[in-house]
């Protein structure tokens, strides 16, 4: 062998030396007893190489914009029953419905309205008998704002109940303008985990 040779051999040795000692953390058994100051690390296998759940979740953003009509909704009935507001409900994800007895008082109420909730638009007035019905619809920037935040909120409920399972490293991240993706490495049991945080997808 010549020199040349020997000292490929020797680089070729030194390199496989500190392959293995860099991958060690990841060879069973062996793994968890080395010391923190080892200079290896661990590698993160996907779900397809460990095993693991996915999941996407749907929220119901639509829904979360009926939420919050109902309740502007309601705050409209409580704080003007003394103008003659006998009701106040969401009637879809857009827009409220706000029941008066007559016209007493609707200058009062319309001014609450503009005052306490400037992003409601009055759009339609419709007379029943002698009740009369004042539909509001939400500003739609307002509406697309609060689907979003309904998402970032579901996304940190499930962060907070996958740390119960204490993963390492979970993904959970937003997909589109409704889903959340989880993936979650290890975790094989899909049902109890569903059982878990399935409920946020509301």
């Amino acid at each position: 062998m010549t020199r040349e040779h020997k000292i490929q051999s020797y680089i070729y040795l030194a390199a496989t030396i500190l392959c293995l000692i860099i991958l060690a953390p990841n060879f069973p058994g062996i793994g968890d007893s080395l010391p923190k100051s080892w200079p290896g690390y661990k590698l993160n296998l996907g779900l397809d190489l460990q095993g693991g759940s996915y999941m996407v979740l749907g929220v119901q953003t639509d829904e979360a914009v009926k939420s919050q009509l109902s309740q502007m909704a309601g705050a409209i009935h409580s704080e003007n029953k003394k103008f003659s507001v006998i009701k106040g409900k969401a009637i879809s994800d857009r827009e409220i419905e706000i029941t008066m007895l007559g016209e007493r008082g609707i200058n009062e109420v319309e001014a609450y309205v503009r005052k306490s909730f400037p992003n409601l638009n009055k759009t339609d007035t419709q007379e029943d008998g002698s009740r009369r019905k004042v539909i509001y619809r939400i500003n739609e920037q307002v509406a697309q704002q609060i689907k979003h935040d309904s998402v970032a909120q579901a996304i940190e409920t499930v962060r907070n109940r996958i740390d119960y399972y204490g993963v390492a490293e979970p993904t959970i991240q937003r997909s589109g303008e409704d889903q959340i993706i989880v993936q979650l490495p290890s975790i094989t049991d899909l049902k109890a985990v569903k059982q878990t945080i399935g409920s946020v997808a509301k």
